[in-house]
């Protein structure tokens, strides 16, 4: 197979350590001798993303926006997203994340011209930790020992740059360095940051911290100018040997995508301590020159593992390096130099299936293809067809597996996954068909799933309509269909009643009502729960009217209605009537 050559960067995780006997790049075997490297910040290329979003119980996250250059998309059922055709910096591409209630989730990269990245992205959720007095200052503190300090009169609210004086809330989230499986899911970037002489490091982090302060209606705070608050970051016991007694303090530019070194933390007993000047991640790491590697791979049959886990680690560098591989099994990242190695990929449960040991120098480091000939290879094949009864041509195939999802593109019709199995097959498998050019899908279809060659047949996409929507017209005027972004439903206490939220913030429409009725298709009357607000303005209505459930599904199916009414825009005198469809995904 053709080999792919570049410098290119994957998903970098975090220091991990297991056993305290273990040497980090302050030990004198390790020597630095490569050139500084100053990362190009402002070259573009033409690439493709696509991944899933979990929430911290690894549940799919459907609805959360994502951002990538100047495009946007929103993630499905599964979490999935997928953007094409974007432009994105060749060194440091950049994903982010939002989604209400959890901190903004980002997942740096560099991708190949071309081709599809891969990531993965766990949300932290906002935990509120405590609330402080903003003129005398105070602390707020994590159940894991975290903290953050803040001097008397030292918050503005960050929209206006004034002097803010109540009770500032304090949501904050300690990233711990030794969880293995959640580090690399939810921290910022890639763990590549550039040092006060503006040089690209790799790093090892020894504990990150989110922190959010906001005043009691929700609204942003910072640190004043010329103030500084204190973060306290635990050490776990496992890093308490090789703990630096102080190290660079660095936080994440959400426009770069890169760590920027700051400021720096001491270690104060069990902790590392440090003083900041805003709110952002804020990461304490060592910082090491990086070379890059590439590789790409496949099993037995040549065939690529495709969105599988492959981390390095080393004896000297007291950490991993962790990322997935894109369509074609390749893999990509930033390793540091002159240190010795392993690579491992890894299983959907976490197993190891192949391993390399391998020395860095000062160089490029391309592996070519790397054989995982372990018998313990899935393959899953079939056909996918549409409701004419044609191959689908612009669609995936979904497979659900050990509480992760593996996708692969369906191509005339066919699709064909390989991924390592190694003893964790999992009983409640499933897979999906979704038809992109018809926003269908198929049922979910249970997987008995063995090692080898698993060839399920012929699937028809054409179970379950996956179009949403927001649509309207004002005065009979052309409809415009819109996205719904973020819908709401939830039953009354007494189960005779129902609320339910569509917005679309690219018109700037938001409907929100609640009708006395139960959660079943009928036609109901609106009361006085009643708020639309659209392109002119909030409406006013002056009596009731009916609004008409045309589909009530299950949490996961949909609920769609329409109704018309005639109102007034608060700003204005004229009357108008409005005319409104709706459908959106049922959360609750």
């Amino acid at each position: 197979m053709r080999k792919i050559i570049g410098l290119l960067v994957l998903s970098v995780a975090a220091a991990v350590i297991f056993n305290s006997c273990k040497k980090n790049f302050d030990n004198e075997q390790y020597t630095q001798t490569t050139t500084p490297t100053i990362p190009d910040l402002t070259s573009q290329i033409t690439t493709s993303v696509a991944g899933f979003i979990t929430n911290e119980n690894d549940s799919a996250v459907s609805g959360a926006v994502i951002t990538a250059g100047t495009q946007t998309a929103t993630t499905n059922q599964f979490g999935y997203f997928n953007i094409s055709n974007v432009s994105l910096s060749k060194t440091a591409a950049l994903v982010a994340v939002t989604y209400a209630g959890y901190f903004n989730g980002y997942r740096t990269f560099i991708a190949q011209p071309g081709k599809q990245s891969f990531i993965r992205l766990k949300l932290i959720p906002k935990t509120a930790i405590g609330t402080i007095n903003a003129a005398t200052g105070g602390t707020a503190t994590t159940s894991d020992g975290a903290s953050v300090t803040l001097p008397a009169n030292a918050v503005v609210l960050e929209s206006n740059n004034t002097s803010y004086t109540g009770t500032i809330h304090v949501a904050a989230h300690w990233i711990n360095p030794t969880d293995t499986i959640n580090l690399p899911l939810n921290m910022p970037g890639n763990l590549l940051g550039i040092d006060t002489s503006g040089y690209l490091k790799i790093l090892e982090t020894f504990g990150m911290l989110a922190v959010e302060l906001t005043d009691g209606s929700g609204n942003l705070l910072q640190i004043a100018t010329g103030k500084q608050a204190t973060l306290s970051f635990p050490i776990p016991p496992a890093l308490t040997a090789s703990a630096p007694v102080s190290l660079p303090l660095w936080s994440f530019n959400d426009s770069t995508g890169l760590w920027k070194q700051e400021s720096s933390a001491t270690k104060t007993g069990s902790n590392y301590t440090g003083n900041v000047s805003h709110f952002s991640y804020w990461n304490c790491d060592m910082g090491y020159s990086p070379v890059p590697f590439t590789a790409q791979i496949v099993d037995s049959s040549l065939h690529p593992l495709v969105n599988t886990n492959v981390i390095v680690t080393g004896s000297q560098y007291v950490g991993y390096n962790h990322g997935y591989t894109d369509t074609s099994g390749f893999i990509y990242g930033m390793v540091p130099a002159n240190a010795d190695l392993q690579l491992h990929v890894y299983t959907l449960c976490n197993a190891i299936s192949y391993s390399k040991e391998f020395s860095s120098f000062n160089s490029p480091i391309d592996f070519g293809t790397l054989v995982d000939s372990s018998d313990d290879v899935i393959t899953i094949t079939g056909s996918a067809i549409d409701c004419d009864n044609e191959p689908v041509t612009n669609g995936i195939a979904l497979i659900h597996s050990n509480n992760q999802n593996i996708i692969t593109t369906i191509t005339q019709g066919s699709f064909s996954i390989h991924t390592a199995a190694l003893g964790c097959i999992d009983p409640n498998a499933y897979i999906t068909i979704i038809d992109s050019n018809g926003n269908i899908q198929s049922a979910s279809q249970s997987l008995d799933l063995h090692i080898g060659v698993n060839n399920i047949g012929t699937i028809s996409a054409c179970t379950l309509n996956t179009d949403v929507y927001l649509t309207y017209s004002i005065d009979g005027g052309t409809p415009a269909i819109t996205a719904t972004v973020i819908d709401y439903n939830e039953p009354g206490n007494t189960g005779d009643s129902t609320t339910i939220l569509c917005e679309d913030p690219g018109t700037l429409w938001e409907l929100y009502f609640n009708y006395a009725g139960p959660q079943l298709i009928g036609s109901y009357t609106l009361g006085k729960n009643f708020y639309l607000e659209g392109p002119l303005g909030i409406y006013n209505y002056s009596s009731p009217f009916t609004i008409n459930i045309t589909e009530f599904g299950a949490i996961g199916a949909f609920i769609s209605g329409n109704f018309t009414f005639t109102g007034i825009p608060e700003s204005s005198t004229v009357t108008h009537t409005v005319t409104c469809s709706f459908r959106y995904r049922r959360k609750y």
